[in-house]
């Protein structure tokens, strides 16, 4: 009886598996070949164990301070889509994240929790709290940390040179003034200036103090908030 040649059955297999081999190792040299590459729509991981607690915990006791900055340019700093549109024009520069985050790392690139939260001005929480205060540096100094072309020109106006600082026309957690118009506002300290006939005619027209002494060009394209 002639036995014809048998072919081995593991071989066809072995070809397989040594070609899925080989693919794996030129894929993994090609990665590591590859530049470092942040996604725009990717932020950094948050930190492990990190000293910040978070504004939930500051929530328990300060409920209602916590419900007015949730709505606020604060809480939305990173959340904001104009900021994420802003940010990938940028090359998804970490850097930026310096004044969008709370508890920023610089060296590998991580944070504790996203937005301008209560612990990015009053500090990380304080074991013992509120037996042990929470540090906070209350005034300009804190606000320039990230607002320095506003507090350069505030350095440059006469409110600096009488040492009225931020906080006394901003409501730090509303980030609104602190009255119901800015004429309002400035009217408690000027508050002559109506008798003037620039002022009064100005008034009756109904603009504020702030259309000719704080102009800004009005952003059309996308209004922030």
């Amino acid at each position: 009886m002639k036995i014809g040649h048998i072919k081995n059955p593991y071989s066809a297999g072995w070809v397989f598996v040594s070609i899925f081999i080989i693919s794996l190792a030129l894929g993994a040299l090609f990665g590591l070949t590859q530049p470092a590459k942040a996604s725009p729509a990717a932020a950094p991981a948050s930190q492990a164990g990190s000293a910040f607690a978070g504004p939930e915990t500051c929530e328990q006791c300060h409920a209602e301070l916590f419900e007015t900055w949730q709505s606020t340019r604060h809480a939305q700093a990173f959340s904001s889509p104009i900021f994420h549109r802003d940010w990938a024009q940028e090359g998804s520069d970490f850097t930026c994240l310096e004044c969008h985050v709370t508890g920023y790392d610089a060296a590998n690139k991580s944070y504790a929790h996203e937005g301008v939260t209560c612990e990015s001005c009053h500090g990380p929480f304080q074991p013992g709290h509120p037996s042990s205060l929470m540090p906070i540096t209350p005034n300009a100094d804190l606000c320039s940390q990230c607002h320095k072309t506003t507090t350069d020109e505030w350095r440059a106006s006469p409110h600096y040179a009488a040492d009225i600082q931020c906080q006394a026309c901003h409501n730090p957690h509303s980030q609104t003034p602190r009255a119901a118009s800015v004429t309002e506002l400035c009217t408690n300290c000027h508050k002559n200036m109506g008798d003037s006939f620039t002022h009064g005619t100005h008034a009756d027209a109904g603009l504020e103090c702030s259309n000719c002494h704080m102009y800004t060009a009005p952003r059309t394209e996308d209004a922030i908030m």
